[in-house]
């Protein structure tokens, strides 16, 4: 699978001369359809204004000139060889030494069948001419297949304005200025991005819905609903998401923007992922602090609270947590601190004494003899998903073991889904899970078979439906 957003950062070392200046650029292409007419791949351009050579072209003036030459070679398919060459003019300076020199940016587009290519990326600074031009090639792959729902390459954006007439830089009527990395520093407090969602007219529901959110690095799941966006949205050919996120209070650390399709039924149609890096000094030490207040605890009551948060841990997570006995004291305890901040960093103290709570409501609740509440199948749908909405209840009789039924209006993934426990054991009352329709859990479409007390009559044609 391709990476949604390749970021070229382009240094010139000169062979000739090392006195020559070095040319700066920064590239990113991105991949893009326009349903029922073409695909496209645009190429944009920043070449830092000190990097470049000015040479006069009066009596009083300098200015620069780069020339960018991009290729495209079909692989095994016979098809003919793309090449669009451009030359980038800077404004014109009183001098070529002294005066600050503005950036220059450029946006290029170029039409592209379905097919994979070889790309090559040639810069070379037309007023040096000791310098080697500087290359780049890389493999890309067009694939937008007119019938399947797709999302386009995900575009980061610096800054935008409402476009009051067309250029350029212009697109779904916004004039915007690229984000040139994954790397977002302290000073910068907004992730802004834009992405495109094509053909949802060919699905047979008249809505689908997205969602966007940030997840932690090695996580499915959004940070919290701070970092998340969904809507209900009626088909169609093209959809734009613009969306930005408040990232002022993010620690640092690795983190994923991912963009998910569903349809009406909850059905993933597709999905796009975006790494990106987060520095944020002042905040991780403030999360840090936080969590340096929980009150220190023996190894046993460690190891036991770290079992409480087996049930929402992501995989790796959980793999940790199986090897706990393996580790130090000081290894388990920053695990815990990590797990919480990476989920709720504005408040992860908090976050662990309201799911604490939980863990005593499910032990209460639902522990028997021998089971602690919070390591039954309804602890862990309750721990998991959070207390019910709804809860029907349906005794003992001849025909049926009791179960009971757990609807859940609204969910991290899905909405309206429900669960379904029975107890055989009338002595301990434990129910076991042995359907629901919620995404990754158990899904058994005869569960009133299951249902069936051993002296019951034989099974009707309605309920195995």
């Amino acid at each position: 699978m391709r990476k949604i957003i390749i970021f070229l950062v382009i240094s010139f070392f000169s062979v000739s001369s090392l006195s020559a200046k070095d040319v700066k650029a920064t590239i990113n292409y991105l991949l893009f359809s326009i349903p029922k007419e073409t695909n496209y791949i645009e190429f944009q351009c920043l070449l830092i204004g000190s990097s470049i050579e000015y040479a006069p072209i009066n009596d009083s003036s300098y200015q620069g000139r780069v020339n960018l030459t991009v290729i495209l070679s079909p692989i095994d398919t016979g098809g003919q060889t793309i090449t669009r060459k451009y030359s980038f003019i800077t404004d014109t300076y009183p001098d070529s030494v002294s005066a600050t020199k503005d950036n220059l940016y450029n946006l290029l587009r170029i039409p592209i069948a379905n097919g994979e290519y070889l790309m090559k990326i040639i810069i070379n600074d037309s007023n040096n001419k000791a310098s080697t031009p500087l290359t780049y090639e890389q493999k890309l792959i067009m694939d937008y297949q007119p019938n399947s729902v797709s999302i386009s390459d995900v575009q980061l954006i610096s800054n935008l304005t409402i476009a009051d007439n067309g250029s350029a830089f212009t697109k779904h009527n916004i004039d915007f200025i690229p984000y040139f990395s994954f790397f977002y520093p302290e000073n910068i407090t907004q992730l802004i991005f834009m992405t495109e969602i094509y053909n949802t007219d060919k699905i047979q529901q008249d809505s689908f819905v997205y969602r966007c959110y940030l997840s932690s690095n090695g996580s499915d799941y959004p940070l919290d609903n701070k970092y998340l966006r969904q809507k209900k949205c009626k088909k169609t050919d093209m959809h734009v998401i613009l969306h930005s996120f408040d990232i002022d209070s993010l620690p640092s650390g690795n983190y994923h923007l991912t963009i998910e399709i569903f349809s009406v039924d909850d059905s993933l149609l597709t999905s796009k992922n975006l790494f990106f890096q987060r520095s944020n000094p002042d905040m991780s030490k403030k999360t840090d602090d936080i969590m340096s207040n929980i009150e220190k605890v023996s190894l046993d009551t460690l190891l036991l609270y770290l079992d409480y948060i087996y049930v929402i841990a992501d995989s790796k997570e959980k793999e940790f947590i199986r090897q706990a006995k393996k580790h130090t004291y000081e290894e388990l305890d920053a695990f815990f601190a990590t797990f919480w901040t990476k989920r709720y960093y504005e408040n992860p103290l908090q976050a662990w004494y309201s799911y604490y709570r939980n863990v005593m409501i499910v032990n209460n609740s639902y522990s028997t003899n021998t089971i602690k509440g919070y390591r039954t199948d309804r602890g862990y749908v309750f721990l998991k998903y959070g207390p019910p909405n709804e809860i029907e209840k349906h005794p003992f009789t001849q025909e049926y073991y009791p179960y009971e039924i757990w609807y859940y209006y609204n969910t991290a993934n899905q909405n309206n889904v429900y669960f379904i426990f029975y107890s055989r054991d009338l002595v301990t009352s434990l129910y076991e899970l042995i359907h629901s329709t919620a995404r990754d859990e158990i899904y058994d479409p005869r569960w009133k078979l299951t249902l069936k007390a051993k002296d019951a009559r034989p099974a009707s044609i309605e309920d195995t439906e």
